[in-house]
């Protein structure tokens, strides 16, 4: 029975050996993981601020919310242009075969020829009063084939000069006006989405620094870590060689390393894909070495509590956050639009008045009382026709009132109603926005309190994993521990050191939350 065992430990002992020693073959390529390509590119050292400062000019997002103000200043040129005067020139030829109708006009057909131009400046409303007023010079030059005509040719100069007041709609609420208060506005509204863009963008810079830094410390976590895991396999096997430990325990401390060699190629991707993200943020896209630089952080996390006043944050944020801000101003463009259109609900009642002088000029013909026979003639310039018009030697004049009402005026007061509902509705949207900026401010700071003392614990929690694995190291070298009580002291070690890296990134991930929530919402813009 004795040999039997023997024979049974003998051959138990061979066939366990011949896959370790396949194994320790192959133990060079393990130890030395496949690294992933490396950006071939310089190395851009920068710190946190100069990451934003490249952000803030290179950033595409950016540049495309930058062109919206330059929009919406066109648009208040395109608003007061209905300021702007109109200047319209009018040219024309007339001609006419015409029939005699009495016996004045003789017995034989006839015909008139003639040009005519007239150039008008006309200015559709005033900023102040809204009155459309215009200036109007006509001149003409006619001939013809009529018996009696007492110039022939003829000309004309004449001066009309027009206004029109509004008296009830219109009068106080200037359409063209507040079309141009509107788009002041909208060009306000653009300036701070520009500036919400801004602080979303770094924002997201900011975020995506501190995750490159954890990236990288990550990295270096696993290094250690399969370091350490390297050395206990060299150690193993030691032990076998002089008989103080089975060779089984070499595969499981090849297996460890395996896992921890897997763990440093993902750590070195997580970097490329943390690197790729900052740098579509940061870098001009049109540069030749885009892709291929390597980005090297130079600042530290921070690990210094912060005193967060809750209260003084929710006022800053309620005064000066952005969207608060919009909204403020579209309260203010929909108050606008109420009073528009409750003005066009009223009577149009408005005031015109006309003044025009004329002068005329050309080959004046003087004819024998009742007969068609010239008695005398006189020449007349033109400039003679233009002083007459000019100095209104023949003025004439109107003045009349125009009232205007719709018989059924559904249209107008359905829009009025609308645009009240939409101003309460706005009230509503407000109220409601403000809540959710409080509650985001709430969370932001209670995430920067919360990640501060998650550092404390997973501070502690990494030392005593630490001093365990010291611990069980010294007990499994006298023969006190298992081989499997040491590999799980190692992985919570590594599991504990990962805890206070995330801790810590994710604190200093809350800080630049809290700071930016006060100005723009979390969400506001970026790449």
């Amino acid at each position: 029975m004795r040999f039997v065992r023997y024979f049974l430990v003998c051959l138990t002992g061979l066939l366990l050996m011949a896959p370790l020693q396949a194994a320790a073959a192959g133990q060079q390529t393990m130890s030395s993981p496949a690294q992933p390509a490396q950006p071939s590119g310089p190395v851009h050292r920068l710190s946190i601020d100069e990451a934003v400062q490249l952000a803030l000019k290179n950033n595409l997002g950016l540049e495309v919310e930058r062109l919206n103000p330059q929009i919406e200043q066109e648009s208040i040129a395109q608003a007061r242009a209905a300021y702007l005067p109109t200047l319209q020139v009018d040219f024309g030829r007339s001609g006419a075969t015409i029939e005699p109708s009495d016996f004045t006009q003789g017995s034989a057909t006839y015909k008139n020829t003639g040009i005519s131009s007239t150039l008008t400046v006309q200015q559709q409303a005033l900023p102040w009063t809204n009155t459309q007023i215009s200036a109007q010079w006509q001149s003409s030059r006619q001939e013809t084939g009529r018996l009696g005509a007492v110039f022939n040719p003829s000309l004309a100069s004449a001066v009309v000069l027009q206004a029109n007041q509004p008296l009830w709609r219109n009068l106080f609420i200037n359409p063209v006006k507040t079309q141009v208060e509107q788009a002041v506005l909208s060009r306000q509204i653009a300036d701070i989405n520009l500036r919400q863009r801004v602080v979303g963008t770094e924002r997201q810079v900011r975020q995506a620094y501190w995750n490159l830094v954890g990236a990288i410390e990550r990295l270096e976590v696993a290094q250690q870590n399969l370091a350490l895991s390297n050395e206990q396999l060299r150690a193993n096997r030691v032990r076998v060689e002089v008989g103080t430990m089975a060779p089984i325990d070499i595969v499981a401390a090849q297996a460890e390393v395996a896992g921890n060699e897997e763990a440093v190629i993902t750590a070195q991707a997580a970097i490329r894909t943390a690197e790729d993200q900052l740098r579509t943020l940061i870098f001009n896209p049109d540069s030749e070495d885009f892709w291929t630089t390597r980005i090297e952080p130079t600042n530290e996390p921070l690990l210094q509590p912060m005193d967060v006043n809750v209260e003084a944050a929710i006022r800053t944020a309620l005064e000066n956050r952005t969207d608060i801000v919009a909204n403020r101003r579209q309260l203010q463009v929909a108050d606008l639009s109420v009073k528009l259109a409750r003005n066009q609900t009223l009577p149009d009642i408005s005031l015109g008045a006309q003044v025009r002088a004329q002068g005329s000029a050309g080959t004046r013909y003087n004819y024998v009382p009742g007969t068609i026979d010239v008695e005398s003639q006189v020449d007349r310039s033109y400039r003679d026709a233009l002083n007459d018009a000019f100095g209104f030697t023949y003025p004439q004049w109107s003045v009349g009132v125009s009232y205007s009402y719709p018989i059924g005026k559904e249209a107008a007061e359905a829009n009025h109603a609308r645009a009240r509902l939409q101003r309460e509705q706005a009230d509503v949207q407000m109220k409601q926005l403000e809540i959710g900026v409080v509650q985001q401010v709430r969370q932001a700071a209670r995430n920067v309190e919360t990640n501060f003392q998650r550092v404390q614990t997973t501070r502690v929690a990494r030392e005593l994993a630490e001093q365990r694995l010291e611990a069980q190291q010294k007990r499994f070298e006298v023969g006190l521990s298992t081989l499997f009580e040491l590999t799980q002291a190692q992985r919570d070690v590594v599991l504990q050191r990962n805890n206070e890296l995330n801790a810590i990134i994710d604190y200093n991930q809350a800080l630049v939350d809290f700071q930016l929530v006060q100005v723009a919402p979390l969400g506001g813009g970026g790449f």
